[in-house]
Order: structure tokens, then C-alpha cells, then sequence
């Protein structure tokens, strides 16, 4: 099968809606706040896929009179929705599991519970195992989102399984703690997955206010750059890079010397044709940064301009 960012996140899609109705069945049935909030995660993480769908759809749209430099920035903007909707539940999760430890906790019914561990397990390391091989062959910053989203409702209802199942054995032996399970498995599992949706919160922000690319792009950057500089015809230069989703945006200003020394025929940059040759060779050695590279370079003579 050849994959798609579509094909993938449609997959997403109806994995996520499949698993949202067993988790806000069995938590109801099973009277379990963790499998209930793990329904109501898989039931957002249903809602963003749709609505990354959407994106994916704008993305592959040409520029318009609405949206003059294209629809890149709708890419870190929804998934910084997912990272704040995730901290909502995870908050949501917490409170609820609090309160019902200040109530006397509850006893879910653990067979039930069992059976949805193994249902839910096996469709969330089907569904990550999909998602990262296409993330891998497609370089996405939604896949890469939803991939983390996949290993993050793994880690949950493994933890959650093994703790079921542990105290399952433990329900003849130490009945008194056996009502303070469910909330404190829910508490613990929300603290462990705190730092995932902050991570992609971190990241849209500082894609959205275009702060600069990470190290990773801009030092391949600067050492490309180094490599096309002549000793005496260039000043300076100045570079600004920025990274919306997967558009990268690179503007190159370089100061050129007027008293260079170097004779007419052997400068690089006296001319239209010459500058044109170089922002192609340019952009052939950049091109591999990203699949949506903009690429701006300008030359002047008046340092003012930099």
C-alpha cells in the first residue's frame, strides 16, 4: 500500500472514533474513571484528526488574494489546539480522579475493564505502528503530532491494563485499597504523559510567532552559506530562518563590497544572470531542508538594508 498523508490520517481517523466508543462504553459499564478518560481522549483525538484532515486538504491549495503567502501557519495552529485540548483532559482527569478519592475512591468491575486493556491495546500498537511508518516516509509535522498522540494513548492503557490486572489479584487480599486503584492509576497516568502535549505546545507557539528555525536547519544553514562566500566581493551577510508547519523560510541579504578587487569577469555577483545562478545553486543545496522551502535572497550595496 502506498502511503499518503491522507490515507494515514484518515486510518487515524477511524481508529481513534473506534476506540473512543469502547473506552466511553466500557467506562461507563465498568464504572472506571481511567477507561472513561482515556475514551474521552481517544474521543479528542477523533475530532483533531478530522479537523488536521481539513488542514491537509487547505495545504495542498495555492496561494490566493485571502491568503497571499499560503496556508502553512494553519498547520502548527492546529496542533497547538491538540496540545491544549490534551492538557485539558489531563486537568479534567486529575480533578475527577481527586475528587473521588476525597469521596472514597470506587471499585470497577476489573473483568471488564481486562477486556477493554486488550481490545484497546491492540488497536492503539496497530494504529502507532501504522502512523510511524508513515511518518517516517512522510515528512509531516501533523504525522509526527499524531504519532506522539498514538505512543501517548499506548503508554495509557498499558499502564492502565497492567495496574487492572495487578489489582485484580489484590481485590481478596487488600479490599480496603482496592476503591483507591482506579483514581490513583488515572492521577498517575495523567502526570506521566504532562510533558508530551507541552512539547507540541512549545513548538506551534514558537512556530506561529516566527521565532527562529531550530539549530538543527539553521546551522546547515550557515555552513551552506559559508561555502558560497567570496573572500572580497562579500561583506556580510544577514539571515533570517523560520519554520511554519513544513514550510521553511529562508531571507538571505548579502552586502556586497563596491571596491572589491576581484576583476569583472570573475565576480560572482555583478549581474541579474550571476545572482540567478547562485540562488539556484543555492536552493539545490537547501532543497532537502524541507519539502516547502521559500527561499529570498536579495543584494545590496547599503548596509542599511541588512
Amino acid at each position: 500500500m502506498k502511503f499518503t498523508e491522507r490515507k494515514i490520517m484518515s486510518f487515524s481517523l477511524g481508529a481513534n472514533a473506534l476506540l473512543a466508543l469502547c473506552g466511553l462504553y466500557f467506562g461507563y459499564t465498568a464504572h472506571s474513571s481511567a477507561i472513561l478518560i482515556d475514551g474521552m481522549y481517544s474521543t479528542l483525538l477523533t475530532v483533531m484528526s478530522f479537523l488536521s484532515l481539513g488542514v491537509i486538504y487547505l495545504l495542498k491549495k495555492p496561494v490566493s488574494k485571502s491568503h497571499p503567502f499560503g496556508y502553512a501557519s494553519y498547520e502548527p495552529l492546529i496542533n497547538l489546539f491538540r496540545g491544549l485540548l490534551i492538557v485539558m483532559v489531563i486537568l479534567f482527569g486529575m480533578s475527577e480522579s481527586i475528587h473521588s478519592l476525597s469521596e472514597g475512591g470506587n471499585i470497577p468491575d476489573f473483568t471488564a475493564s481486562m477486556y477493554y486493556f486488550v481490545l484497546c491495546m491492540s488497536g492503539c500498537v496497530i494504529a502507532y505502528i501504522v502512523v510511524l511508518i508513515g511518518s517516517k516516509k512522510i515528512p509531516s509535522p501533523i504525522l509526527k503530532v499524531e504519532t506522539t498522540n498514538w505512543l501517548m494513548d499506548t503508554l495509557l492503557t498499558a499502564g492502565m491494563g497492567v495496574s487492572f490486572l495487578v489489582a485484580s489479584f489484590l481485590k481478596d487480599t487488600y479490599p480496603e485499597i482496592i476503591s483507591y486503584v482506579d483514581p490513583i492509576i488515572t492521577i498517575i497516568l495523567m502526570l506521566s504523559i504532562l510533558k508530551m502535549p507541552y512539547k507540541t505546545i512549545k513548538e506551534s507557539v514558537s512556530e506561529l510567532v516566527l521565532m527562529e528555525a531550530s539549530e538543527e536547519i539553521t546551522d546547515r544553514v550557515h555552513s551552506i552559506l559559508k561555502r558560497h562566500e567570496s573572500t572580497d566581493e562579500v561583506v556580510t551577510h544577514q539571515k533570517s530562518v523560520t519554520k511554519t508547519g513544513r514550510e521553511v523560510y529562508i531571507l538571505l541579504v548579502i552586502l556586497l563590497n563596491k571596491k572589491t578587487k576581484i576583476s569583472i569577469e570573475n565576480q560572482l555577483f555583478n549581474s541579474v544572470e550571476k545572482q540567478d545562478h547562485f540562488r539556484a545553486e543555492l536552493y539545490k543545496e537547501l532543497k532537502d531542508i524541507s519539502e516547502s522551502l521559500k527561499l529570498d535572497v536579495s543584494f545590496t550595496y547599503d548596509k542599511r538594508w541588512l
